[in-house]
């Protein structure tokens, strides 16, 4: 692992899977939930939950890159845009820092909508590589 290393992956979020998270963290506010409601938007459809999105960086993080062993110290979020359901978005990871002797990495992530080139979610993810 080193400074610059990255890695992506692409991601289409799906109204059963949001609605699956929304049930799981008892938000049901129409904007995620409700077509009729959502009809009405400016989007013209259900958004995907912002932390539903952000929830699939630990995703990554925990089983590709850098991968197993991999836990969250502090991450810092900024919502950039709606993520739209049935979008092909990608998530994209570039470690920015390493600190050898406390096993800390600094990656920065991004969601990305493939269609229009632009970011969804940044943020700054800061994770301690736990060793066997």
């Amino acid at each position: 692992m080193n400074v610059g290393d990255h890695y992506s992956e692409e991601i289409v979020f799906s109204f059963e899977k949001l609605k699956q998270f929304c049930e799981l963290i008892e938000d049901f506010n129409p904007i995620h939930t409700d077509w009729e409601y959502t009809s009405n938007t400016e989007f013209g459809k259900p958004i995907v939950h912002g932390m539903y999105a952000a929830s699939l960086f630990s995703k990554v993080l925990g089983s590709t890159f850098p991968g197993p062993g991999t836990i969250n110290i502090e991450r810092r979020l900024k919502f950039l845009r709606p993520i739209l359901i049935d979008e092909k978005y990608r998530m994209d990871f570039v470690i920015d820092h390493i600190d050898n002797e406390l096993n800390l990495v600094k990656i920065g992530c991004k969601l990305v909508n493939v269609s229009t080139g632009k970011a969804s979610i940044c943020c700054d993810t800061l994770v301690k590589c736990i060793q066997n």
